[in-house]
């Protein structure tokens, strides 16, 4: 992931999925509030019960700090939501467009304003621009902090467990039993095996840090031990839009063997259901580009 030609595409890209939304009126910081012991599927249906309510939601102002390793930056932006629809981020430098880019269930179009050309792919490029494989709803939910999505409640104990950590709710997910076996013998030569016949997805894992009192989720880790990639995402200032609580400041860091990213993201002047124009265009003049 180099920040060159295109690098606004990229960035726009590295944006979208890992940013997320905050909101305004009172806020709710991390206060001290004692975990108590609790199973793992109370835990997790505490934290479905939370979960962010809304059919579409609007933030008219973005904040971005990046730096990827050699050079820092920031841009402001908005950001709109089309409940499991469509999902809208708008990039400006200095009140000047720079890009935007328009996400559905399936496909990805980001228009570059400053070199006049687009990108239109399908969703999973974001997994060859960053070796994570994230479909839409996942997207969603890392936008609004939404963990009833990135933690199957259906499953609850079988391949998820949890523990109370630094006075927060830990929740961790399991590997197969193959790879587990594998890893805690350290062998090598099995888990190369397993690596070349199984699928991608069973080599990334996740912790969920989440707020005893209100059930939020506070930070998130995936790691995936094929690759040597991880993220990580924490979430702050909690506060109320609608009947739902929404983070309105996000840390990010992005780390593999050969790229490393960090954003400071905040979000301010929120609304939800109240938004209903998601209309996107690309300017007919502006050529398509391919990474």
């Amino acid at each position: 992931m180099q920040f060159k030609k295109n690098s606004y595409l990229q960035l726009v890209l590295a944006i979208v999925f890992l940013a997320t939304i905050a909101s305004c009126n009172v806020s709710r910081k991390a206060a001290y509030y004692e975990a108590k012991p609790m199973s793992t599927g109370r835990i997790v249906r505490k934290v479905v019960k939370q979960a962010p309510e809304y059919k579409s939601y609007e933030s008219k102002r973005m904040a971005i700090s990046y730096y990827d390793g050699n050079k820092k930056g920031s841009l402001t932006g908005q950001l709109k939501i089309d409940y499991d629809k469509t999902l809208i981020v708008t990039l400006r430098k200095m009140n000047l467009p720079v890009a935007r880019a328009h996400i559905t269930t399936d496909s990805i179009t980001v228009v570059n304003f400053i070199e006049k050309n687009y990108v239109q792919d399908q969703l999973s490029i974001i997994n060859e621009l960053f070796g994570v494989d994230i479909g839409y709803e996942m997207l969603q939910a890392l936008l609004t902090a939404d963990v009833s999505k990135l933690v199957d409640s259906n499953l609850f104990e079988k391949d998820i467990v949890s523990d109370i950590d630094s006075n927060q709710y830990r929740i961790d997910s399991q590997f197969n039993r193959k790879i587990d076996r594998a890893l805690q013998q350290s062998n090598q030569q099995k888990l190369k095996r397993y690596m070349q016949s199984m699928d991608d997805s069973e080599f990334t894992s996740y912790s969920a840090w989440i707020d005893p009192r209100d059930f939020v989720l506070r930070r998130i880790e995936f790691n995936d031990i094929k690759n040597n990639e991880k993220i990580t995402v924490e979430y702050d200032e909690y506060k109320p839009v609608g009947r739902s609580l929404y983070p309105q400041i996000i840390n990010l860091s992005f780390s593999s063997a050969l790229n490393n990213l960090q954003l400071e993201i905040k979000v301010s002047r929120p609304s939800v259901n109240e938004t209903k124009d998601f209309n996107f265009s690309i300017p007919d003049t502006y050529e398509r580009f391919n990474f």
